[in-house]
């Protein structure tokens, strides 16, 4: 008969085994953006080109935080862009945080410099998350650049974070870690 310290030592070791088994299905978090939600009060970390007029950072009714963009160009796109690091061969997704509401409008967003996704005419009397997923990055150092225009009136920015795609996982794999799990389950007690 199994004594007490020994079976808690086998539960103890299965619980620990479980643990790195689900750790190593985890992967990396997000990658740094300078200044993402524009709490500087400015765009600070950012590069902007294109048609700038009627564009700026301002406080009060942002998504989160105290800060957000306004984007109000009229007839072409104004840019704000930065160089982020990636990993070559790795997927990444873009998402940002978007309202407004009178059209005509555009939103633009390009990664590595091609676009990768392109909204026209939105409407939006909410805040609501727009995304690009599975982004792939062929160098180190990757352009993220977001372009906006309204002619009549604003689009609000905030909240833009770029992470690792994360793979969903296959039905084998999440079939042979559970079967893994039963057998030392199994073995320990």
């Amino acid at each position: 008969m199994m004594c007490f310290l020994e079976k808690k030592m086998r539960s103890c070791l299965f619980g620990v085994c479980a643990l790195l088994l689900v750790s190593s299905l985890t992967f990396a978090g997000p990658i740094l953006i300078v200044n993402p939600g524009f709490e500087t009060g400015d765009f600070t970390g950012w590069t902007r080109s294109g048609d700038l007029g009627f564009t700026w950072v301002s406080s009060g009714g942002a998504h989160s935080g105290t800060y957000k963009a306004e984007f109000g160009p009229v007839g072409s796109l104004g840019y704000i862009a930065q160089n982020i690091a990636t990993t070559p061969g790795e997927a990444y997704d873009v998402t940002f945080w978007l309202r407004g509401t009178y059209t005509p409008n555009q939103v633009e967003l390009d990664w590595g410099g091609a676009v990768a996704a392109s909204w026209t005419n939105v409407n939006l009397p909410g805040w609501t998350v727009f995304s690009s997923s599975g982004l792939g990055a062929s160098s180190s150092l990757t352009e993220l650049k977001l372009g906006f225009r309204n002619d009549p009136d604003y689009l609000y920015v905030d909240d833009i974070a770029v992470n690792p795609t994360i793979p969903e996982p296959s039905t084998a794999l999440l079939f042979a870690a559970g079967a893994a799990v039963l057998a030392l389950r199994r073995w320990l007690f």
